[in-house]
């Protein structure tokens, strides 16, 4: 089975996203993936483990998508650019259990403004996701408001879950550039170890949406975090990262 995508070059996320040498950010490319799967195969997409993004895709190249049926373990996708593989995983249709997920933690202190933090990040303009933030020791909180012209936010007005990751991946960047940690100004996500989406799947904008991302494992040039987004009681999605620092 095989499947493909192609993110145009016009799409509203691709100005802000390493601006002046647009790649499509690793959200779009997967929220691509499960929905072509989701066609292909019948049945909704919730998950995905095991994604590991081996190249960046520049925009306007087709990504070829091969599908191998792993039965009850789900499907393993490969996608291809011509000989070059950009990214392969694990997808699922079984629905995620939340209460696997543990409680949010509680949010105390001021809140940090993201505006000199940003200039050490790849985002520019309406890409700047996260506005401000509360930090402790190894988590950040952030509450946001999505809006219908958020470039995230699709056609008919909703913002997937699988969209969750690119909050909670600037939100973890802002942590680090904030503590003094890790550069981020070509970092990028380079392995969701584990992402599942709970509910409907997606927001309908406006709405609002809150992510805690927290430090699991740091390593020089690299860090692991868990996340969880949330839609006042609402568990969107939640899974954890890795995010390679760049130059």
């Amino acid at each position: 089975m095989h499947f493909q995508i192609l993110i145009a070059r016009d799409h509203p996320a691709l100005p802000g996203h390493f601006p002046g040498q647009p790649l499509v950010p690793a959200v779009v490319m997967l929220d691509e993936m499960a929905k072509g799967l989701g066609r292909l195969t019948g049945q909704p997409i919730t998950s995905v483990r095991q994604l590991r993004l081996l190249e960046p895709l520049s925009p306007g190249l087709a990504l070829d998508i091969t599908v191998q049926d792993k039965g009850g373990d789900g499907w393993a996708l490969v996608g291809r650019t011509g000989d070059r593989v950009v990214v392969k995983g694990r997808f699922s249709s079984v629905p995620p259990d939340p209460d696997e997920i543990g409680p949010r933690s509680p949010v105390s202190g001021r809140p940090q403004n993201t505006d000199a933090v940003y200039r050490d990040l790849p985002h520019d303009g309406a890409m700047r996701l996260i506005e401000r933030f509360y930090l402790s020791e190894k988590v950040a909180v952030c509450d946001l408001s999505v809006a219908p012209d958020n470039p995230l936010v699709d056609t008919e007005g909703r913002l997937s879950a699988w969209m969750s990751l690119e909050y909670a991946a600037q939100l973890m960047a802002c942590r680090s550039v904030a503590g003094g940690g890790l550069s981020f100004g070509r970092a990028m996500v380079v392995m969701v170890r584990s992402l599942a989406c709970y509910g409907p799947g997606y927001l309908v904008a406006p709405a609002d949406l809150s992510v805690q991302v927290e430090e699991e494992v740091a390593q020089p040039g690299a860090v692991q975090c868990r996340f969880q987004a949330w839609s006042a009681d609402r568990l969107l999605a939640a899974g954890v990262f890795t995010v390679m620092a760049g130059a």
